[in-house]
C-alpha cells in the first residue's frame, strides 16, 4: 500500500510541477512581449524581434507577439517575413490590421492582385480602415478604373479628412474623368496640407485651363514655376495655357523651356509644333512632327498634326496619308476630315 501512494504522491507532485512550468512560461513569455512592446515603440527592430520570436517560443499561441513581430519585419522592409508571420495571427484573429499590414506587405512587393484581394478583405473585417480604401483606391486608379477608385478615394476622404494625400489622389481622379470643377475644390484642399507642392499646383493650374479660366491658370502654373523653375509639367502646362489664349511666342517659349529639360518627350514636341503651326512657321512645325515620327512610329498625334499642315500647304494627298496613319493609331474619327480624302 506504500508503495502505491509513494506512486500516486509522485505523480501529484510531477503534475504540479508540470502546471508550475508551463505557469513560469506564460509569465516569462509575457515579460518578453512587452519588452518587444517597448522596443519597438522605439524603433529598436532588432532587440524587439528577439523578445517576440523567445515570447512565442514559451507560448506559441501568443497571438499579439505574432501580430507586432509582423510588424517589426515589415518596418525593416522584410515584406515576405512579415507576411508569413501575419498569418500565423490571421489564423487566430481575423483583423482589419491584420489584413491591411499583409495587403501593404504584398503591394511594396509589386504582387498587385493579392495587395487588391487583402485590401478587400481588410476593409471587410470590420471598421474600414481609410488607408486600406486608399491603396485600393491606387490599384484601381493605375488600372485605369477612375470610376471605381473615385469611390474608394470618397471613402477614405469620409473616413479620415486629414489626410491632404486623400484630397490630392481624388483630385487627380476627377481631372481623369474630366470633371475639373471637382478637381479644382480637392486640389484645394489638399493644397491646404501641401502649401508648397509645385506638381499640385502645376495640376490646378491646369484645370483651371481646361475650366477656361486663364488668370487663376497662370496663377497657379507660375506659383508653381517659383518653386520649381525646372517644372517640366508647369512649363508645359504654361505653355498650353498660351497656346490656347493664341499667345503662341510665349507658348513656344515655355515649350522651349521644357524641352531642355526632356528633350525626348513627343508630347511636348507635339505642342512646340502646333505653336509653330500656329504663327505660320511651316517648316519648324514639320521638323517636330517628322522627328517625333521618326522615333516614335505609331505617335497618332504626331500624324494627326502633320496631316494639318500638309493640308494646309495643300498636300491633300501627303495629308490623307497622314490622318489614315493617325485613324490607324487610334485617333478620333471625328476630328479627322474624311470627306477630303474621298
Amino acid at each position: 500500500m506504500l508503495k502505491y501512494a509513494l506512486r500516486w504522491l509522485a505523480a501529484i507532485l510531477l503534475a504540479t510541477l508540470s502546471v508550475s512550468l508551463v505557469s513560469q512560461n506564460a509569465i516569462h513569455a509575457f515579460e518578453n512581449y512587452n519588452k518587444g512592446v517597448k522596443l519597438l515603440k522605439i524603433n529598436e527592430y532588432d532587440s524587439a524581434a528577439y523578445y517576440f520570436n523567445d515570447a512565442i517560443a514559451l507560448k506559441p499561441d501568443i497571438s499579439r507577439a505574432h501580430y507586432n513581430l509582423a510588424v517589426v519585419y515589415y518596418a525593416k522592409a522584410d515584406y515576405k517575413r512579415a507576411i508569413s508571420t501575419i498569418d500565423n495571427y490571421l489564423h487566430v484573429v481575423k483583423s482589419d490590421k491584420a489584413y491591411y499590414l499583409k495587403a501593404r506587405s504584398f503591394h511594396l512587393l509589386n504582387e498587385i492582385d493579392s495587395a487588391f484581394f487583402y485590401y478587400g478583405k481588410a476593409i471587410a473585417a470590420g471598421n474600414k480602415l481609410p488607408q486600406a480604401c486608399f491603396y485600393k483606391g491606387t490599384i484601381l486608379y493605375e488600372r485605369g478604373d477612375y470610376q471605381e477608385a473615385l469611390e474608394f478615394f470618397t471613402e477614405s476622404v469620409i473616413l479620415d479628412n486629414q489626410k491632404g494625400l486623400y484630397y490630392y489622389n481624388r483630385a487627380l481622379t476627377y481631372e481623369k474623368l474630366q470633371l475639373y470643377d471637382n478637381a479644382i475644390d480637392n486640389y484645394l484642399t489638399a493644397l491646404e496640407f501641401f502649401q508648397d507642392d509645385a506638381e499640385m499646383l502645376s495640376n490646378l493650374g491646369y484645370c483651371y485651363f481646361k475650366n477656361n479660366n486663364n488668370r487663376d491658370a497662370v496663377k497657379y502654373l507660375k506659383n508653381a514655376l517659383e518653386l520649381e523653375p525646372e517644372n517640366v509639367s508647369a512649363l508645359n502646362n504654361l505653355g498650353l495655357v498660351y497656346l490656347g489664349m493664341d499667345n503662341n511666342n510665349e507658348a513656344i517659349t515655355y515649350f522651349a523651356d521644357a524641352i531642355k529639360l526632356d528633350a525626348g518627350n513627343p508630347i511636348l514636341l507635339n505642342n512646340r509644333g502646333v505653336a509653330y503651326y500656329k504663327i505660320g512657321d511651316f517648316d519648324n512645325a514639320m521638323r517636330e512632327f517628322n522627328s517625333i515620327i521618326n522615333r516614335f512610329s505609331t505617335d497618332k498625334i504626331a500624324y494627326y498634326n502633320r496631316a494639318n499642315v500638309k493640308e494646309y500647304l495643300l498636300n491633300i494627298a501627303g495629308a490623307c496619308e497622314d490622318w489614315a496613319k493617325a485613324l490607324l493609331y487610334g485617333v478620333d474619327e471625328n476630328i479627322v476630315p474624311l470627306n477630303l480624302c474621298k
